[in-house]
């Protein structure tokens, strides 16, 4: 009976453990979705808006709780740029705007669950160009531009 017991307890601690490893490898694998790209990067913890925690590093604990990333690059051509970052992401353009001197497109991909509605729309991918520069958001770019 004893040996029965054990066997369930070790069990039940290797089910757990193999739980947490599989949480903490999807935390990890959706830590940053823009990866592939080499700029300044900031991270929204906690929520998607202006009201986030901004962290330019995160640690391991605050992998759970980001909601949000944007990356600064420089760039030289804006349409081919933009033309790069929607083959990568596999992105539509939904709309976009001109204000203050930046060029922004809002865009949507399936490879992103999670989505703000800006002008009836669900959009999860926010590219701007201003001057010789790119910042690229998911789901938007918070915190000035």
């Amino acid at each position: 009976m004893f040996v029965w017991g054990l066997k369930n307890l070790i069990k039940t601690i290797l089910a757990l453990a193999l739980a947490v490893v599989l949480v903490f490898a999807v935390t990890l694998w959706r830590g940053s979705r823009f990866s592939a790209l080499k700029g300044e990067r900031v991270f929204y913890l906690y929520s998607a808006s202006s009201q986030a925690v901004i962290k330019e590093k995160i640690t391991l604990t605050d992998l759970f709780f980001v909601k949000g990333e944007c990356v600064t690059l420089p760039c030289v051509d804006e349409e081919k740029t933009l033309q790069e970052l929607l083959r990568l992401y596999k992105a539509e353009i939904l709309f976009e705007e001109e204000a203050g001197g930046v060029h922004s497109y809002y865009c949507r991909t399936l490879n992103w669950g999670d989505k703000t509605k800006i002008n009836g729309v669900f959009v999860n991918l926010h590219i701007a160009f201003q001057e010789d520069r790119c910042v690229v958001g998911a789901p938007l770019i918070f915190g000035g531009f």
